[in-house]
């Protein structure tokens, strides 16, 4: 008699667990995906806006007075003004995705605890969106 050995739920990995469940339901979907297009495309079409709004405005012929001298960074932080709709958007659709399909009701079945449920949420959010912080940040200074 051969002895089958069970794969680990969420329930039986503990916080693990909880976490590659949660991190395996924010890539099988495709708004997570369109999300994170949406938020690379706005950085980069922002940015380019700015730029070309700060290079027709730079017209200081003075050398001594800098002011129409406008930063790469100014930039980039003036595009993530838009882009962090499109960064929410993700954060939640990370939380409340599950409220709308009903499926809830299995995670919260799987891991009883709601406390460890949102702290997987929340650690899945920042490990998705500090990256991706980062990467636009990238993108911005490129384009700028």
């Amino acid at each position: 008699m051969t002895a089958t050995r069970a794969r680990p739920t969420a329930r039986s990995a503990g916080f693990g667990g909880t976490v590659a469940a949660e991190w395996t339901k924010l890539w099988s979907v495709r708004s997570t995906w369109w999300t994170l297009l949406a938020a690379v495309l706005v950085t980069a079409a922002t940015a380019g806006q700015l730029a070309i709004y700060a290079a027709n405005a730079n017209t200081n012929d003075d050398p001594a007075d800098d002011r129409g001298i406008v930063t790469v960074g100014s930039i980039v932080i003036g595009s993530m003004e838009l882009t962090q709709y499109a960064v929410l958007a993700l954060g939640l659709l990370v939380v409340t995705s599950e409220f709308t399909s009903g499926t809830i009701r299995t995670t919260l079945q799987c891991t009883p605890s709601r406390g460890r449920v949102l702290l997987a949420k929340a650690v899945v959010t920042a490990a998705v969106t500090f990256p991706l912080g980062l990467l636009l940040g990238g993108v911005g200074a490129l384009v700028a």
